[in-house]
């Protein structure tokens, strides 16, 4: 076959530059079932069938924070949907304790585990008591909250004060008893 048109020139400006490898092309990974934990950090971890296909999700979704948080599935907790409030370090109420356990058990290995602040709903006040300290003297307060501490008592006291017009006294040191 002759080319027709000899006498015609192109030129190429601005050059024409191949697209990288894998934005065209679908991701394919091997059926080989090594299963590994994932998360962003944002969303509950999930189990992917293997590293591959954890990747691509990640190209997939445009998530460069999903990431391995363990090797193996996912590991799954089953707690009742008793509702017996708990409040976490992270300011999060948690449904009972036991769905604050699986929270760490899903948590990676560089993050610091949640513990129980104390029982009851986490309440959110103006005032921002995360400098206290963290190490764990527990005291229980007048309203029946075992606080970390008597800095945390203190310093959700003074919250409490002014915006409830009542000051939570030390009881007793110790969890309160419920």
């Amino acid at each position: 076959m002759a080319c027709q048109n000899r006498k015609k020139t192109c030129s190429l400006s601005p050059p024409i530059k191949p697209a990288p490898k894998d934005v065209c092309l679908p991701c394919v990974c091997p059926a080989k079932y090594d299963p590994v934990c994932g998360s962003d950090r944002e969303n509950e971890p999930r189990t992917f069938p293997n590293m591959c296909e954890l990747n691509c999700e990640a190209k997939r979704t445009r998530n460069p924070e999903l990431m391995v948080i363990g090797f193996g599935a996912c590991p799954n907790c089953y707690c009742t949907n008793e509702y017996i409030p708990v409040c976490g370090t992270d300011c999060k109420t948690y449904r009972n304790e036991c769905e604050l356990r699986c929270a760490n058990d899903c948590r990676s290995k560089q993050d610091d585990p949640i513990s129980m602040f104390h029982y009851g709903a986490c309440v959110v006040m103006d005032c921002d008591c995360r400098e206290c300290s963290r190490e764990y003297q527990p005291v229980c307060g007048s309203d029946g909250v075992t606080y970390w501490n008597l800095e945390w008592l203190n310093c959700n006291s003074g919250c409490s004060k002014k915006n409830y017009g009542k000051p939570i006294m030390m009881v007793s040191k110790g969890a309160c008893r419920v």
